[in-house]
Parts: C-alpha cells; structure tokens; sequence
C-alpha cells in the first residue's frame, strides 16, 4: 500500500514538474519575432500548401528538441549550454557554437530594434526611426537597473499572445474568403530567402535553437528530475510547435490582407477589432522590448565577463550599431539575419541529434539511477523507514555512478526529497531538519 501511495506520489510530480517545464520553455520559444507573425509569414505561408507540411514538421522537430535540450541539461546539470557542448562534440565546435550564440544574442537584438520601429509605426502612425529610438532608450536605461525584474513582469505578456494567436486564428478560419487551396495562389505575393519548405522548417527550428539553447539547457539543469526535465522540453516543444501551425492557418486564410504587412498577427487582430489591435501592439512592443533587453543584456555581460566595468558602454554601442542597421527593415532583416542565423542551428540541431542517438541509453539508465537515488534518501530521511549499512552502501554506488559531481548531486537529491516530505501529510517528518544534512558517499 504504501509503495503504490509513494509510485502514485512521484507520478503525480513528475507531471506536475514537467508541466510547468513545459510553459517555462514555451515562454523561451514563443517571442517577439513568433508574435508579429513575419516568421509564419516568411518561413511557411509563403511556401504555399507546402508550407502546412512545414508547420507539422515544425511540431515534431521542436518536440523533438525540446526533448533533448532539457534531458542533456538535467542529465549534466548543467548551469551554462558550454557544459553540455564540450561533454558532446569536439571543442573547437563547442567553441564555434559558442561564438556563434554571441552573434545570435546580438543579431536577434538588432532585428528587435527594427521591430519595435515597424509596430508603432504600422499601428499608431509613428515614423519608423521613432519607435526604434524609443527601444534603444529603454534597453539602455534598463541595463543600468534590475533587468530580470522587468522581464519576469513582461514575460507573463506569453500568455495573452497565445489567446490572441488563437483567437485570430479562430476568427480567420470562420471568416475565411476560400479554401486554402483557393487561397494559395495569393502566397506567391510573399517575398522569402528561403530555398523550399522542408529547408525553411528545419532553418526556423534552428533559429529557435539558436535563441533559446541557453536558457533551455540551464533550465534542464536547474532540475534533479531528469524524467521530469525530458517530458517537459518534449512538451513545450509540442505546444510551441502548434502554436506556430496555428499561426501559419491564421495568416494563410487572411493572406490577401496581410501579405505586405510587417506584422501580419498585428493587422489580423486589428481586423477583429481596433482596441483589439491597440492592445495586441502594445503587448507586442512588450514582447520585443523583453526580448530585445534579454539580448542586449546576455550580450554585453559575456562580452565584458573580464571587464564588468565596460558592461553599460557595450550595451549602449550594441544598441546603437542595432539602431543603424534598423533602417534595413524590419521583413527584410528578418528575410536575410533569421536564416543565416538558422543555418547554424540546423548545424546544431544534427549534434544535439546525434548525442542523443549516441547517449540516449545513458540518459535512461541516469533516469533510473536518479529514482533509485531518491528512493533511498526518502528512505533515509523518513523516520518511519529503515534505512540498513546494505542503503548506505547502495546510496553511494548509486550517486558514485551517475555523471554529476558527487557533492553537487547528494545535497540536490537530499533538499529534492527534504521538500517532498515536507509537503506529504502522511509523514510525521521533522519540519525543522536542515536540508544540508550530508548523505555519505564513496569518493571517486
């Protein structure tokens, strides 16, 4: 009875876990570029019929990689992506890739500048370089106070984007002109860099790496839950994936409308309605500013790790050589920066492939240890288990054998299990215990 209660226990954790993994991952991979809808635009709608396949490649390409992002940096814990890059391929494209991640945090902010001048201007009127200036003088002024504040605060603007993608999308079906088929001559109207559909899929999931691998591997290294960690990358990226084909529907049906727009999710909304589309922009303008100073900030601190001291000068001149390269356009930076920026994350995309085809069996196998790992210690610290010299020895194997740092895994798995028994109301368990209590181990 009691061994069903507890597997029904870490069950119901498990999911509870991963779900929140999952929207956590959401909110990385759904950002500004994916609210304006030039990324559906360019990279899928205008490929036609093709570029349907191209959503639902998406999907389980990004489920795919959600998987493995969060499971390496569980697996390694991971506290920053060059863990999991030197541990999986050579170091000099460990190295590549992570210079390559600079010049992504900078490219990506750059094309935020443009953004920001393109949504003012296409929904208040503004001109272009006004809206661009306003985002530099706040991702400026932002570097020199608390940054994750702010953008804890503007990232809870994710979820208000996932109900105006599916309303839009809702409202474009229902008022849909023609079949998609009938519609998809009017897709050729769409200018894109791409070669075909299956290239311009694969490249947008590259791009999505590209931004977001950081994150993701450090988030999957934030928990002991292995398990946990896997299911929750591979649900994200099933959620970012059908938000994005939902997308792609809603601009297919209203293409004739929207095919020149430099936010096409912005113009579909206003059709619904103009307050509507008030607050869809400013919401936007949110997202590119939270993306924009995530950019800006991440690039700037490695830029200067050695000189903290020139951190607000960097951040300043990025932002201003960003400005510069703004009067480019927005669709045109996003046309021509976004898939050069993919092509390098279709690179990494294959090594993150290979490394789990190589040491998926391990990840299991760690999947299992860290079960067995917390079963012990459960038992260690319930007062109404026995815990045997034949436990100890076990614990130790066990902790010994995985590929975290003994230490660093010992009190993860003891303050893990401290809370779980400190929210179950089955066990009297010492509120007061301290969750630095060391589980004895062997040295390696």
């Amino acid at each position: 009875m009691d061994y069903a209660r507890d597997a029904w226990r870490v069950q119901e954790n498990v999911v509870r876990t991963a779900i929140g993994i999952a929207f956590a991952f959401v909110g990385v991979f759904i950002g500004a570029g994916f609210a304006s809808g030039q990324e559906a635009l360019q990279y899928f709608v205008a490929f036609g019929l093709d570029g349907i396949w191209g959503g639902l490649l998406t999907v389980a390409s990004l489920t795919f990689a959600g998987l493995v992002m969060l499971a390496l940096g569980s697996y390694f814990r991971a506290g920053e992506h060059s863990v999991v890059f030197t541990k999986i391929t050579h170091p000099a494209v460990a190295r590549f890739l992570d210079v390559a991640i600079m010049v992504t945090l900078f490219a990506t902010g750059m094309v935020m500048i443009a953004g920001a001048g393109s949504n003012l201007e296409q929904q208040f009127g503004w001109l272009t370089w006004a809206g661009s200036v306003l985002m530099v003088i706040l991702v400026c002024l932002t570097g020199l106070h608390d940054v994750d504040r702010v953008t804890v605060v503007i990232g809870a603007a994710t979820p208000v984007i996932v109900i105006c993608i599916v309303a839009a999308c809702v409202y474009s079906i229902i008022n849909a002109p023609g079949t998609l088929a009938e519609l998809e001559p009017q897709t050729e109207l769409v200018a894109t860099t791409l070669p075909n559909w299956w290239v311009a899929s694969i490249n947008y999931v590259g791009l999505g790496l590209m931004v977001g691998v950081s994150v993701a591997i450090v988030m999957g290294g934030a928990n002991h839950w292995l398990k946990a960690s896997a299911i929750g990358g591979a649900t994200g990226g099933l959620i970012a994936g059908l938000l994005m084909l939902l997308a792609i529907v809603a601009i297919f049906f209203a293409i004739g409308d929207v095919w020149d727009a430099e936010l096409p999710i912005l113009e579909l909304v206003n059709r619904i309605s103009p307050v509507f589309g008030y607050v869809m922009a400013i919401i936007v303008f949110a997202m590119i500013y939270n993306t924009a100073i995530a950019m800006f900030y991440a690039f700037a601190k490695r830029a200067t790790a050695n000189k903290p001291k020139q951190f607000w000068p960097v951040l300043v001149a990025s932002s201003l050589v960003s400005f510069a390269v703004s009067f480019v356009g927005f669709s045109e930076l996003v046309g021509y920066v976004y898939p050069a920026i993919g092509y390098v994350g279709m690179a990494l995309l294959v090594i993150l492939g290979v490394a789990w085809v190589k040491g998926r069996t391990k990840v299991r196998e760690e999947i299992e240890r860290r079960g067995r790992i917390r079963s012990l210690i459960r038992r260690k610290l319930d007062p109404a288990k026995r815990f045997t010299k034949r436990h100890e020895a076990q614990l130790s194997d066990e902790i010994s054998a995985s590929p975290v740092d003994d230490r660093h895994l010992q009190n993860d798995a003891h303050e893990f299990v401290h809370r779980e028994l400190v929210a179950d109301d089955s066990v009297d368990y010492p509120v007061a215990e301290s969750v630095d209590e060391p589980v004895a181990v062997v040295e390696r």
